[in-house]
């Protein structure tokens, strides 16, 4: 099968005007500009835009599904739903819980058969009690080497991250351990200090968990992870760029200071994304969700109420940033973070295909994956 795409083109480094990429059985083989050439199908969209699929590695649900239960196929339609909207990799997230139903939710992520599922991501349940937002408090605990090698072994192989609070007992040990492990640790929810940030990083920790969410505010005298973070060019910065979690002042100062080869946008999306306003369960808790803000039982903000490509939108609408940039901080950043395949996070001849067709006001169209699309209104073809 020859499927061409055609549009302007848009990767990391460069914008293509009258562009086209040529896909066949799943594979890019050309992209390029002017006259395309043929194929057995054609998707014609002059005024859109092609991009990188996006990677989001911290998703709770979608669709009105959560990824933290026990049924893999709730798992997998929930990165149906994030497909649709142009989201073609992800990490299934498994938020704070008793550890025996935290297990089962591993399980179930593992075993979800669907092809953007990449890993798992573990929020909890080493958080600090006073920075726990939506987590319970009565789950949470330090770790210890006995309860991160059962997730491991849970996992089989499939844990790519785990956030935790550096200043807990047993939390530098679970930095080092993780580390040597292949998984990667992050820092959030968490009142570590200046101090205590620059030690996790240099055990290990790559990743500050969604940036001026979770963590005690900056401060004159006790700066907290945040500038530890941005001093280390190792580690990368994720962003709920939504409009709701952080103000745009603050990620164009982001952007600004570190630039987008290090800050990734993320989603952190709860079962409402794809779906809209109403009530949800993620784990237990219930979920409000008014006018796209998402907010647990005591009214504080508990995750994102849709999809990655809201950050694309933000990120251009809001605050003007290159598309280039945009696809970076919502692709390729990941990619490089993670260290997935060749290709992934950019359009690459030979590589898998990994696509999405937005309009001009970047509302999704069309999202290729491998020999299948995908559209926000539920038709796919294999």
């Amino acid at each position: 099968m020859r499927r061409l795409l055609c549009g302007v083109v848009v990767t990391p480094a460069r914008v293509m005007d009258e562009g086209w990429v040529l896909i066949e059985d799943g594979t890019v083989a050309e992209l390029g500009t002017g006259t395309p050439p043929s194929a057995d199908v054609t998707h014609e969209f002059p005024e859109g835009l092609i991009l990188p699929g996006l990677i989001d590695p911290h998703v709770h649900g979608g669709g009105g599904l959560s990824m933290s239960g026990s049924d893999p196929r709730a798992v997998a339609g929930a990165a149906r739903c994030h497909l649709s909207m142009g989201t073609t990799m992800l990490f299934g997230g498994v938020v704070t819980a008793p550890i025996e139903q935290m297990a089962t939710a591993i399980t179930a992520v593992a075993g979800a058969d669907f092809p953007s599922i990449a890993g798992i991501y573990l929020e909890g349940p080493f958080l600090a009690p006073s920075r726990r937002g939506a987590h319970p408090a009565e789950h949470l605990r330090g770790p210890t080497s006995e309860e991160i090698e059962s997730f491991l072994a849970t996992a089989n192989g499939a844990l790519r991250m785990l956030t935790l609070a550096p200043e807990l007992a047993g939390g530098f040990a679970a930095i080092a351990l993780l580390q040597e492990r292949g998984v990667i640790p992050a820092v959030g929810h968490s009142a570590c200090t200046y101090e205590e940030a620059h030690e996790a990083i240099r055990l290990g920790a790559k990743v500050l968990t969604h940036a001026f969410n979770g963590l005690d505010p900056l401060s004159a005298r006790a700066p907290g992870p945040l500038p530890a973070f941005l001093e280390q060019e190792v580690t990368t910065v994720e962003v709920i760029n939504d409009g709701v979690h952080v103000h745009g002042a603050l990620v164009g100062m982001l952007w600004q200071t570190i630039g987008p080869d290090r800050i990734m946008f993320i989603s952190d999306a709860t079962p409402a994304a794809g779906v809209g306003d109403g009530e949800y369960l993620e784990n237990g808790n219930r979920i409000s969700v008014v006018g796209a803000v998402a907010r647990d039982s005591s009214g504080g903000l508990a995750g994102g109420a849709d999809g990655l490509v809201r950050a694309l939108q933000v990120g251009r609408e809001s605050l003007g940033l290159p598309l280039t940039d945009l696809v970076r901080m919502t692709s390729t950043t990941a990619a490089r973070t993670f260290g997935l395949h060749v290709g992934a996070g950019d359009i690459v001849p030979g590589t898998p295909a990994a696509l999405l067709m937005v309009d001009r006001g970047l509302r999704p169209r069309l999202s290729v994956l491998g020999e299948t699309t995908h559209s926000p209104d539920g038709d796919s073809t294999d």
